[in-house]
């Protein structure tokens, strides 16, 4: 006789004020993640795990779904992946780079400047999300142009991958 097997309990969270900032930061249309169940494995983070997702209770999993949210800073963060995730689906605050921009952003520069062709899907200061030739490539920290300065961006690519030849990211 075959058993089924157990499978482990999860407490999902409340997603509504997360999908709310991501589609009010980002224009992400909320019914995106209608496949998706929120999780919280540890007070820093948000994973996205799909809707048929039911893991075994033996062996425990070291960790579920894509982690997705960063939300032990002041201003929560999609996490690189979660920003690979659903970056093709915004259209708010979306900056499209020039290879030279590229480089810097692969290099972790800061003061990233932008024209103001690349600013029109901008709202206000805060985390954007950089693509090059339609591809997404992560997140910055975006700045608006002020009396001070033209606008900006500082480079959030992961600092374990960057780019730090002498040469160009993209050949």
């Amino acid at each position: 006789m075959h058993e089924e097997p157990e499978f482990l309990t999860i407490d999902y969270i409340d997603s509504a004020p997360w999908i709310t900032l991501l589609n009010d930061r980002f224009g992400i249309p909320t019914e995106s993640f209608e496949s998706y169940r929120w999780y919280q494995p540890n007070r820093k983070l948000i994973s996205l795990l799909n809707t048929s997702m039911q893991p075994p209770r033996r062996p425990e999993p070291i960790s579920m779904g894509l982690p997705f949210i960063r939300i032990n800073m002041k201003y929560p963060k999609l996490t690189t992946g979660g920003t690979l995730f659903v970056g093709p689906l915004a259209t708010k605050n979306v900056v499209e780079l020039t290879e030279e921009q590229v480089n810097s952003y692969y290099s972790r520069a800061m003061y990233i400047p932008l024209t103001e062709e690349q600013t029109t899907r901008c709202t206000t200061m805060g985390y954007i999300i950089l693509s090059f030739q339609g591809i997404i490539l992560g997140q910055g920290f975006y700045r608006p142009k002020s009396e001070e300065e033209d606008a900006n961006f500082d480079s959030f690519y992961p600092k374990a991958f960057a780019n730090h030849a002498q040469r160009s990211a993209l050949g």
